[in-house]
């Protein structure tokens, strides 16, 4: 319902937008063929063709054109602001090109499926460069919180800056020592991953960074069947 009404509200507008453009032209245009009608007998000085079928059939006409106009003066409009947009987010793309795509599981292990303690060995974080130039990443304050506890996710041996060319998607895989959860049944676990990365380009331009606070929501081990959901971010 909601939908009608706003396109009824965008729709009246424009066809009394566009009928008051077209009501000169309509008005002089009944004057003439009228007067050709009565003064010369054109277009219908027959009695089986009165003047006013040319009047009527010239109304018709008038608000088939009217009728065609609308939805495309509707669609022009629209059109524009979607270009505007699609522009902007072009710009912002270009001042923000590291997107993070998502969070995975690559590795766990369970003694006793389907339920009881499950050890998360492994996670990968993905990121996509979505810009023309390559970038340098750099990720920090890794971390999982499960049980009310908070624990640092170590970064691997000789971990520094990655580097991402341009339009190239990757995922950098972390393991996680420590990490023990509980599956029961008929209930979910969630376990909290976050994370800072800092970026630039290369060479070096502008220095950004993204944070992000992730909840991964565990509902099974064999079949694997989880989600995650972003619950904080930060573009800085």
């Amino acid at each position: 319902m909601s939908f009608w009404k706003d396109y009824l509200r965008q729709v009246f507008p424009a066809f009394w937008h566009a009928a008051a453009l077209t009501d000169t032209l309509v008005i002089i245009v009944f004057i003439v063929t009228g007067a050709l009608t009565v003064a010369l007998g054109l277009f219908g000085g027959h009695p089986e063709h009165p003047p006013w079928w040319i009047a009527l059939a010239i109304f018709l006409i008038s608000l088939l054109v009217l009728l065609v106009r609308i939805p495309y003066g509707l669609y022009s409009k629209q059109r524009v602001e979607v270009q505007k947009l699609e522009h902007k987010l072009g710009k912002i793309r270009e001042d923000r090109p590291l997107s993070f795509t998502g969070l995975s599981i690559e590795h766990l292990n369970q003694a006793r499926p389907p339920y009881g303690p499950v050890s998360i060995d492994r996670i990968e974080l993905g990121f996509e460069n979505t810009g023309a130039e390559r970038l340098s990443v750099a990720i920090a304050d890794l971390y999982f919180e499960y049980g009310g506890r908070r624990t640092p996710i170590p970064l691997p041996a000789g971990a520094g800056r990655y580097n991402l060319l341009a339009r190239e998607e990757v995922g950098y895989g972390f393991d996680v020592p420590g990490l023990q959860i509980q599956l029961r049944a008929l209930q979910t676990t969630i376990v909290r991953f976050g994370f800072k990365s800092a970026y630039d380009n290369v060479p070096p331009l502008k220095a950004r960074g993204v944070e992000r606070v992730l909840d991964c929501v565990i509902r099974s081990v064999r079949p694997l069947h989880y989600d995650v959901t972003i619950v904080h971010q930060i573009e800085f």
